[in-house]
């Protein structure tokens, strides 16, 4: 993805590059002076985008059917706010909340099998982490209505 397709995709979801940086909690200047320029567009952040696409639809869809007694179970119209400390453990476990195996997880993200087994040990995990995953909890859960509906 280039740099101007990147944009033109933030333009398609309504998103300012402002609002990106802050809902993956990326830092902008990483965004305008790298991404697409220096370095490729991290796949992190393409498919977060995609994402978060559906999401919104979830987001729209769960908000005409919060009152439907039987989906108030699976139906959160809030999205999760990514915490200031989401460690290993917590990785590990909405993982497995989530069904996803860390080779799916780091495969959907294009990062190596082995990255995750140096955060909290080496490095924190990068911030982008827990948004993404709060994302893609969002989107497993409008599949849950699809089928449901």
């Amino acid at each position: 993805m280039t740099k101007q397709e990147f944009n033109e995709a933030l333009k398609a979801l309504n998103l300012t590059k402002k609002e990106f940086c802050e809902k993956l909690r990326v830092k902008s200047i990483t965004l305008e002076n790298n991404w697409g320029i220096k370095y490729p567009i991290p796949q992190y952040a393409i498919s977060w985008l995609e994402l978060y696409k559906t999401a919104q639809k979830y987001e729209q869809f769960a908000e005409i059917l919060k009152n439907h007694h039987d989906l108030k179970n699976i139906i959160k119209v809030k999205p999760k706010e990514a915490s200031q400390t989401f460690t290993r453990k917590d990785f590990d476990l909405k993982l497995k909340e989530l069904n996803l195996t860390r080779r799916e997880f780091c495969q959907k993200v294009e990062i190596a099998y082995s990255t995750p087994n140096s955060w909290d040990k080496y490095s924190p995990i990068p911030l982008w982490v827990e948004a993404w995953l709060n994302t893609y909890e969002n989107v497993e859960n409008f599949k849950k209505l699809e089928i449901l509906l």
